[in-house]
């Protein structure tokens, strides 16, 4: 089904309460810069696209992240 929820252009809100983060219902539609609800639907719909990012450069940056947690951990 071509829907908001299924929209590529379409994005997930986030809201804070206290402490954390909880997704809300309602979409942000790049397209027209909008609100609007999963079952919405309108003429600029277009495919998801999900990217993977697997390159060496990427893998080296995880491991240098890994190694500033764990030193900034290890004294707990």
């Amino acid at each position: 089904m071509r829907t908001c929820k299924t929209c590529g252009a379409c994005k997930p809100l986030y809201i804070c309460i206290h402490w954390g983060f909880c997704r809300k219902k309602q979409l942000y539609c790049t397209e027209s810069e909008t609100l609007t609800e999963g079952g919405a639907t309108c003429a600029a719909w277009r495919k998801s696209e999900r990217g993977y990012d697997l390159s060496e450069a990427r893998f080296d940056e995880i491991e240098r992240d890994l190694n500033d947690l764990y030193e900034h951990l290890k004294d707990l």
